[in-house]
């Protein structure tokens, strides 16, 4: 062994250096854990929906034609619904003659688009449907044959044996006509649309607000008829 001694300037010198490295050290792992903190927050989905349902003009009465939907979207802008004058009144009905509804263009089977039919149409899908018609106005989903009756609230079918593999029926839109024959939306009836909300499906009035437009984007005056292209 050399038998050499640190003198004291150099012990102080290594416990400075020693300490300051630890500092750096600290202040590293601090720094570290704190942009860990703001990247979870970007990978942490963050769930919103509306406080209260948008209250929007869609269209007017003298623009609608008997049995020629029109489609437009709402609560959010990914959820399509069709704008329908019947011709004959109906539950919930609008308009002078009652007869102006909207339901959710989303089949409650499985999310396909179905289309709608005046009463003694046969749907244009092949199969069964070819010898199916109903005196009033309803509509078919040419996917798996789900088809309810547009003059009682959208509800499910079961007619003439052939049992309608939806499970609900479909979610109707909350109309109003004000003075000037403007068509204004208020809100969506339960079910749930078909693939919104937080999992599963709701027939609780109190829980729709929020399954219809969880994480969606809200529809305002300029997106009700025109969507952005890429929603």
């Amino acid at each position: 062994m050399s038998g050499e001694k640190k003198d004291g300037k150099n012990e102080v010198f290594d416990e400075k250096r020693r300490n300051f490295l630890k500092l750096l050290f600290a202040a590293g792992a601090i720094a570290t854990i704190g942009g860990l903190g703001s990247i979870g927050r970007y990978l942490t989905p963050q769930f919103t929906y509306a406080k209260q349902w948008p209250v929007l003009k869609i269209t007017t009465v003298d623009a609608l034609e008997t049995m020629k939907p029109l489609t437009f979207y709402y609560p959010v802008t990914n959820a399509p619904n069709y704008l329908i004058k019947l011709g004959v009144q109906a539950q919930g009905g609008v308009g002078p003659d009652k007869d102006i509804v909207a339901f959710s263009a989303i089949c409650q089977h499985l999310g396909c688009y179905y289309n709608v039919y005046a009463g003694g149409e046969h749907p244009g899908c092949g199969g069964y449907s070819k010898n199916f018609s109903w005196p009033t106005p309803y509509a078919w989903c040419c996917c798996h044959g789900s088809h309810y009756d547009l003059i009682h609230g959208g509800a499910v079918m079961n007619e003439l044996g052939f049992t309608s593999p939806a499970p609900l029926p479909l979610p109707q839109a909350k109309l109003q006509v004000d003075s000037q024959g403007n068509i204004i939306i208020t809100g969506m009836g339960p079910p749930n649309i078909y693939g919104f909300g937080p999992g599963g499906r709701t027939t609780n009035p109190n829980d729709i607000l929020l399954y219809d437009t969880f994480n969606g984007q809200l529809v305002d005056q300029n997106t009700i008829l025109n969507p952005p292209a890429n929603v």
